[in-house]
């Protein structure tokens, strides 16, 4: 239990609140002298709580007053958003004028010899009051010159351009993300067969040596050989790639026997590739051949398992 009566708990309260407001104001007033939108603001409190809190606990103050730096935060939020709800009507109203701006030239370029008239029009849609009588009488003037089906047939006429002014923009911004969209496409699709063309030519170069430094019959060839028509497959080159499979398997087979299963890799490989050009029958083959070698591998495993 504390020992603190009711008055020191209070003092102690109030002191900790002004102290946790002041750097608050200071930095709403005196550096930044604006308002800051909501998660700026959210995220300055919360810094100046831990410091606050960090800061209190250094000091040796007890857990009650910390209370008060929940309310501390709460009050340097609303000094940071102070402001903000008058920023935004004022935003609002320029964006307004804006508009009515747009509307106004919109309706002189259908008259240039009357725009007086169709700057009344244009009040009349944005239900605008004029300014004095004398406006409004010449405004009854100007409308008394044609007919109400008139009237109403140009107003019809200002919102329609306008109508079909905003969809042309949003047209043209909806085009040009689309173009942007297809270079970025192109852009990557053309990164990715630049690395694969370097994929392969290195490839190649890595055939070349290993064919020089063991000889063209020797398994680490086969895998050279394997890895090439694998580059050559995802490239589309079906047709340089199936040869390098088939002497692969050849090499394979010669220098580790027709039961290896390096052996079953090469039929699975050159299975596969025969399914992608749909020749599932050449394929069906070459998976069982290759099944069958494998699980011949697998018996002879547990079989030498078991006898050790």
């Amino acid at each position: 239990m504390y020992d603190l009566d009711a008055i020191t708990i209070v003092f102690g309260f109030v002191i900790i609140c002004l102290i946790g407001l002041f750097p608050p104001l200071i930095v709403r007033y005196a550096i930044l002298k604006r308002s800051i939108a909501k998660w700026p603001a959210i995220g300055t409190c919360a810094l100046f709580w831990v410091i606050n809190f960090v800061l209190f606990a250094a000091m040796g103050s007890q857990n009650k007053p910390h209370g008060a730096l929940v309310l501390i935060a709460f009050l340097s939020y609303l000094i940071f958003r102070q402001g903000t709800a008058e920023k935004e009507i004022k935003v609002s109203m320029q964006a307004s004028e804006s508009s009515d701006s747009f509307l106004a030239n919109t309706a002189s370029s259908l008259n240039p010899t009357n725009a007086g008239r169709n700057i009344a029009i244009q009040q009349y849609i944005v239900d605008e009051t004029p300014a004095s009588s004398t406006d409004r009488e010449a405004d009854n003037a100007s409308f008394a010159e044609g007919s109400d089906v008139e009237q109403q047939m140009k107003i019809l006429y200002i919102k329609q351009r306008t109508q079909r002014l905003i969809s042309a923009e949003r047209i043209a911004a909806e085009k040009s993300a689309a173009e942007k969209s297809e270079v970025e496409r192109i852009a990557a699709a053309k990164a990715v067969a630049e690395k694969s063309e370097a994929k392969r030519i290195a490839a190649e170069k890595t055939l070349q040596v290993v064919e020089k430094a063991v000889g063209p019959n020797h398994p680490n060839v086969a895998t050279c050989l394997n890895n090439l028509a694998l580059l050559y497959k995802t490239q589309g080159l079906y047709t340089q790639s199936e040869p390098l499979y088939k002497r692969s398997l050849v090499i394979m087979e010669k220098t580790l026997g027709p039961e290896h299963p390096n052996v079953a890799t090469c039929l699975n490989n050159l299975a596969l590739l025969y399914k992608t050009q749909g020749r599932y029958a050449q394929a069906e083959l070459l998976i069982n051949r290759s099944l069958a070698i494998r699980e011949k591998a697998a018996e002879e495993f547990e079989k030498r398992a078991a006898v050790s």
